[in-house]
């Protein structure tokens, strides 16, 4: 028999983000207040003990931790209230350095929205969906350091896939 668990569990901040998530038996885990976008990314070792804040008061809404674990690329909301110009939630990539405890922004054109890192196998670039004024997304990639100007990647699908989103890369680098 189905039980309510929460009456307003919200929805998610980014489309095709749950705002919940449950797995089995009895197990599930939800954000009450949609609408807060402050959240506190903090870092945890396997046995579960808790290692402190990475970024305390902003909101990482995708996230992916370098090769060698000693850093996190992560896609954070930057404006005030959310939202670009063109309606779409506003975020930027910004790289958090574990052991020093600080984080860069990695891109800065406040006219895209960027979301989705991923590091290359050799952690030295960082690949990110990039969005201009609400428009589909391109694929972009970006050295770690922030030096060189990010570069568009050619789609290999062709113009019929529109919204290119990164999840991975190849282990090899080619992909």
């Amino acid at each position: 028999e189905p039980i309510l668990l929460a009456d307003d569990p919200g929805l998610a901040l980014v489309p095709g983000l749950a705002g919940y998530a449950a797995s089995s038996p009895r197990a599930a885990a939800w954000r009450r207040d949609p609408q807060q976008r402050a959240t506190e990314m903090r870092w945890f070792e396997r046995s579960g003990r808790d290692l402190g804040t990475v970024s305390p008061s902003v909101s990482d809404v995708s996230l992916e931790l370098s090769p060698d674990g000693a850093r996190v690329a992560s896609g954070r909301v930057t404006s005030t209230g959310g939202l670009s110009p063109g309606g779409e939630l506003l975020t930027h990539i910004y790289v958090a350095d574990l052991a020093r405890g600080v984080s860069s922004r990695l891109t800065v054109d406040d006219a895209r929205s960027d979301e989705n890192p991923v590091w290359s196998p050799d952690g030295r670039q960082i690949a990110f969906a990039s969005h201009h004024q609400g428009g589909p997304a391109a694929i972009f990639i970006r050295s770690a350091t922030g030096r060189e100007a990010p570069r568009m990647v050619e789609w290999p699908l062709g113009s019929s896939f529109s919204n290119p989103h990164p999840i991975d890369w190849s282990s090899d680098g080619r992909w």
